[in-house]
């Protein structure tokens, strides 16, 4: 009888517990509606989230990078960053004009860099460089030596712009990874050269409406190209220079006869292909000289030529109109290139007088002869009592 009683205790017991499990479960499901119904659904918040981001995005881009007091300006009173260039429409490289701009992306670079400045001061050619600021970010011995490559660019009388950190595609960053390229670019910027940039490049050219008000609000003028060399895509320099060649008059018969020429100063291609373009653009002006046409290509010193101030109103993303200089200033350019390209001409058929490069005009004999009789005069003969019939 003793045993039939405990039995039953103990099946009474696991009733009882059983009974308070079920009420428990009961409970946990009405806690669980109850909060429910006061609970965002997942798209909701989701959408509270990226608005969230997007806002905190906007709120970075706008906010100026932060300064570097231990770093003052290296270029002294010369404007290298371009403030004067801020706030500007987007600049396509758009020009009737015959003016063109190097402008050199992705440096600073340790090994091609260097030589590319020396190529410029040999040419006195100016240029604009887009900085891509991990090249600069970290005390290690290259990105230090990239570091004081990029205070020689400005030292030189070069130009510094803003082309992002890690060169991604900006359109699929979310805004908060789209704001730090630009402004983690522009504080590493601003601590080598004591001052921060107010020209972008996006890179690739990646562009969209979001990008765009981001970097206007920032402050920016965007700067696109029109006058492209294909230089990531070829491995030779003759190839970049073919192609640059096949661009500007392709452009011309659009009716855009100059513009923005784009390379990559991290190429040695690239690099070795500058004094290919400079030499083939003077030889162009030897030709146009020759057929007595007077407006010749000038290589620009100050890239403010292409900007226009965005006005009150203006979209976002609103493009220049095409640069065209002030007449007299033109007039200037284009008197002081003649006189420079009249030197070349005759000193380049000087140089190899029985080869009709680099001019291929009628006249180019004329300034072979020209200085061929300077020569002999300088000998003390004359090459115009030459033998009838002999030749040149």
């Amino acid at each position: 009888m003793g045993m039939v009683n405990e039995i039953a205790q103990r099946r009474a017991v696991l009733a009882s517990l059983a009974f308070s499990t079920a009420l428990l479960a009961v409970g946990l499901v009405w806690a669980r509606a109850a909060t429910g119904a006061a609970r965002p659904d997942a798209t909701k918040q989701a959408s509270t989230g990226s608005a969230t981001r997007a806002a905190a995005g906007v709120a970075q881009a706008t906010k100026a990078p932060p300064a570097s007091p231990s770093s003052p300006s290296i270029a002294g009173d010369r404007d290298a960053t371009l403030s004067r260039m801020a706030r500007g429409k987007v600049i396509t490289g758009a020009t009737s004009q015959r003016i063109l701009l190097f402008t050199f992306d992705d440096g600073p670079h340790v090994g091609t860099t260097p030589r590319l400045l020396d190529i410029l001061d040999r040419e006195g050619i100016k240029a604009l460089f887009f900085v891509v600021a991990h090249r600069i970010r970290t005390t290690g011995r290259v990105h230090q030596q990239q570091r004081d490559i990029l205070r020689d660019i400005v030292r030189r009388g070069h130009w510094v712009a803003n082309h992002s950190v890690n060169h991604r595609i900006l359109p699929g960053l979310d805004p908060t990874q789209a704001a730090f390229e630009m402004n983690e670019a522009a504080r590493l910027i601003e601590l080598v050269t004591g001052a921060r940039p107010w020209v972008f490049r996006p890179p690739g050219g990646g562009r969209s409406a979001r990008i765009d008000r981001m970097l206007e609000s920032a402050g920016y003028t965007i700067m696109m190209w029109n006058l492209g060399t294909g230089d990531p895509f070829v491995r030779t320099a003759r190839e970049v220079r073919h192609t640059f060649g096949r661009v500007l008059e392709r452009r011309a018969r659009m009716g855009s006869r100059g513009g923005i020429i784009l390379l990559h100063d991290t190429h040695g291609w690239s690099v070795d292909a500058v004094p290919m373009i400079v030499a083939d653009v003077r030889r162009r002006n030897c030709e146009l000289l020759a057929s007595g046409d007077r407006e010749l290509y000038v290589f620009l010193d100050d890239p403010t030529a292409f900007f226009v101030a965005r006005a009150e109103g203006d979209r976002p993303g609103a493009d220049a109109p095409a640069a065209a200089l002030p007449a007299a200033q033109y007039d200037a350019l284009q008197t002081r290139e003649r006189q420079r390209a009249e030197q070349y001409c005759v000193s380049a058929a000087a140089s190899s007088p029985l080869n009709p490069s680099p001019c291929l005009s009628p006249r180019c004999g004329e300034w072979r002869r020209a200085s061929m009789d300077r020569t002999a005069r300088t000998a003390g003969t004359s090459t115009s009592a030459r033998p009838a019939g002999a030749s040149e």
